[in-house]
């Protein structure tokens, strides 16, 4: 199974249901130098346009899949949050640590400390 983004069926699904499409995408190791066998997965879902890479990057077309379909050796996680975030790190790390102890949490930012980062 995998989702899609907005740009990906206005690029390539832009006249089908994409719910009924199916996509052939390459199989990757999990830190992604190899290239494997091209796999098939169903489309169950559509997602609205973000901007990964920064606030100046254009929409780009992106597949999606579950983490157990492709685990990777690292993962990020957005949390929003009430009042300060800043307020909220430690109980982030303390739900972490009941999914494995042994993850570590790293580069922690607020997004008002990305979105400056990525502007300056």
């Amino acid at each position: 199974m995998a989702m899609v983004n907005e740009a990906f069926v206005r690029q390539y699904l832009p006249n089908v249901d994409p719910l009924t499409q199916q996509v052939f995408v390459p199989q990757f190791d999990p830190v992604g130098t190899k290239i494997g066998s091209p796999v098939t997965r169903q489309i169950v879902g559509v997602f609205h346009d973000v901007r990964n890479m920064g606030p100046r990057q254009a929409d780009v077309p992106e597949i999606d899949v579950p983490f157990w379909q492709f685990p990777l050796a690292f993962a990020a996680v957005a949390a929003h949050t009430s009042g300060d975030p800043r307020n909220a790190i430690k109980d982030l790390a303390a739900a972490m640590q009941t999914v494995d102890p042994d993850l570590p949490l790293i580069q922690v930012q607020t997004m008002q400390e990305v979105v400056s980062l990525t502007l300056a």
